[in-house]
C-alpha cells in the first residue's frame, strides 16, 4: 500500500520565517514589490538604499504592516567602497544574512556612438561591479558564519537578446549573467546558491 504523505500548507512550502533578506535596489519598481512579497512570506528586510530615498519609507511602512522588521542602509551602490563599507556597519548591527536580493541597476538609453565615459561608468558601476561587490561580500559573511544562502542576480532579456540603444546596459547584464554562472558554481561547496531573473519591461 502506498505512503500516505502528509500535506503541507503552500504557506509553509514557501515560507521565510525567520530568514533575513539583504535587498539592494529594494525601494522602488520590481525590488519594491519583491521585498513586500518575501515580507509576506516571513522575511525580514534590510534594504541598501540611496541617501534621502523616499521609497525606503514606502517600503519600511509596508513591511512593518506585516509585522516583519526592516532596516535601512544609506549607500550609493555604484560606490564600491562605501558598499564596502555599508556591509561592514550591517555586520557590526549585527546583521545576521539569508538571501540576498541584487536589484540595484539603472540605464542610459542612446546609440553606441553617444555613449559617453561618465554614462558608461555609471551603468557599470552599478549593475555590474555593484552586483558583483555586494554579492562578494554578502557570500564572503555567510562562509565566515558557516551559513548556507541565496544569492539573487537581476539580469535582463538584453544578457541575451540584442537590442539597440542600450549597449552599455546589455554588457552589464550579459556580465550579470556569466557572474551568476561563476558564483554558484565557486561557492556551491559552501552551501551558497547564486541565481539570476532576467525580466523584460517591467
Amino acid at each position: 500500500m502506498a505512503t500516505q504523505i502528509p500535506r503541507v500548507p503552500t504557506s509553509q512550502l514557501f515560507s521565510l520565517e525567520g530568514k533575513t533578506v539583504v535587498a539592494t535596489g529594494g525601494t522602488g519598481g520590481l525590488g519594491l514589490e519583491i521585498c513586500i512579497a518575501l515580507a509576506e512570506t516571513g522575511a525580514d528586510i534590510v534594504s541598501i538604499h540611496l541617501p534621502r530615498d523616499p521609497g525606503q519609507t514606502t517600503l519600511e511602512e509596508a513591511v512593518r504592516k506585516l509585522g516583519r522588521k526592516v532596516i535601512g542602509f544609506e549607500c550609493d551602490v555604484g560606490d564600491s567602497k562605501q558598499l564596502r563599507e555599508t556591509f561592514d556597519r550591517m555586520w557590526k548591527a549585527d546583521v545576521v544574512p539569508d538571501i540576498l536580493l541584487n536589484c540595484a541597476g539603472l540605464n542610459r538609453r542612446g546609440p553606441i556612438e553617444d555613449m559617453t565615459d561618465d554614462k558608461i561608468d555609471l551603468i557599470f558601476s552599478v549593475n555590474l561591479k555593484g552586483a558583483y561587490v555586494a554579492a562578494q561580500e554578502f557570500g564572503q559573511r555567510l562562509i565566515k558564519l558557516g551559513r548556507p544562502g541565496k544569492i539573487i542576480n537581476f539580469g535582463s532579456f538584453t544578457s541575451y537578446v540584442a537590442m539597440t540603444n542600450v549597449s552599455a546596459y546589455a554588457a552589464t547584464k550579459g556580465g550579470v549573467l556569466q557572474m551568476t554562472k561563476a558564483f554558484s558554481n565557486e561557492w556551491a561547496c559552501h552551501g551558497i546558491q547564486a541565481s539570476i531573473v532576467s525580466c523584460s519591461y517591467t
